[in-house]
């Protein structure tokens, strides 16, 4: 992981583009499931990297669904 996002490539294209455009130019079919980064007019760069930056909902991590005649339930 970088330790900065201001030293990535892409983030600068993306930061250059929002200050000249005033939005992301990266393309969505929907309004993003993650509060913080449904914001077009900035990138959010410390969800993911900053604990407890975005709050998870219906979110498994790790978990195995099983599908038998009898359930459906995840492990």
């Amino acid at each position: 992981m970088n330790p900065n996002s201001e030293i990535v490539p892409s983030h600068i294209v993306i930061d250059s583009h929002i200050r000249a455009f005033g939005q992301d130019y990266r393309f969505e079919v929907a309004v993003n499931p993650i509060e913080q980064l449904r914001n077009r007019r900035c990138d959010n760069t410390s969800v993911g990297r900053v604990p407890n930056e975005a709050r998870s909902t219906n979110f498994f991590c790790n978990t195995l669904s099983i599908n038998n005649s009898s359930s459906n339930q995840l492990y």
